[in-house]
C-alpha cells in the first residue's frame, strides 16, 4: 500500500488533530472525521467583528482550540450536533443539572460513532484510525470495506486502572454507571 487513503476519527480532540495533520502532510488523509472543528467561516469571522473585543477574544481563543494550522478544511467532515449538545450540557450547570453528564455523553458517542461507521461505508478507506472509547460500529464498518484499523489506546483501560490501584492499596472511586 504505498499511498493508503487514511481517515482519523475522534469526536473531540485528543491527539487525532496531529495525527490527522502526519497523515496530511504524508498525502495520506482521505478525511478526519470529528465533533466540532473550527473551520474558515466567512460568516463567523464576520459575526465575529461585530462583538466587543472582550467576547470575541475569549470566542476566538476557543476556536483556536479546535482548529490545526496545516489541515484543510476540505478535508475535515464534521458530526458538530451531538458535539453542541454534549457541550451546552457540560458547560452550562442548569442544564448539565437536569439532564446529567453521562447520559449526554452516552448519547452523543453513540450517534457520533453512528454517523462516523456511515461515513466509512461511504468512504472506503484504506485504514482507520479511532481513540480509546471507539464504538463498534465503527470497526464493524472498517471490517466491512476491508480497511486496516488503528486503535491510538492513549488512556489505559479501566481494568487495569483498578487492578493497579489494588496492587498499591490506591482507593479508586468508579461511578455506578
Amino acid at each position: 500500500m504505498s499511498n493508503p487513503r487514511v481517515m482519523v476519527i475522534h469526536p473531540s480532540t485528543q491527539n487525532s488533530y496531529q495525527t490527522a495533520l502526519a497523515m496530511q502532510e504524508k498525502g495520506w488523509l482521505d478525511e478526519f472525521v470529528t465533533g466540532f472543528y473550527a473551520k474558515r467561516w466567512r460568516m463567523v469571522e464576520w459575526a465575529l467583528r461585530l462583538l466587543p473585543k472582550r467576547y470575541r477574544a475569549l470566542i476566538e481563543k476557543e476556536l483556536e482550540r479546535r482548529r490545526m494550522p496545516g489541515l484543510p478544511d476540505e478535508k475535515v467532515r464534521l458530526i458538530p450536533f451531538e458535539d453542541l449538545i454534549f457541550v451546552l450540557f457540560s458547560r452550562v450547570k442548569i442544564l448539565e443539572g437536569i439532564g446529567g453528564f453521562f447520559p449526554i455523553h452516552r448519547w452523543r458517542m453513540n450517534q457520533f460513532y453512528r454517523k462516523a461507521a456511515k461515513r466509512i461505508r461511504v468512504r472506503k478507506p484504506d485504514v482507520v484510525v479511532v481513540y480509546d472509547t471507539c464504538g463498534a460500529e465503527i470497526l464493524k464498518a472498517a471490517k466491512a470495506v476491508g480497511a486496516i484499523t488503528i486503535l491510538d489506546q492513549t488512556i489505559g483501560h479501566v481494568l487495569t486502572a483498578i487492578s493497579e490501584h489494588e496492587k498499591y492499596d490506591v482507593p479508586l472511586y468508579i461511578p455506578d454507571w
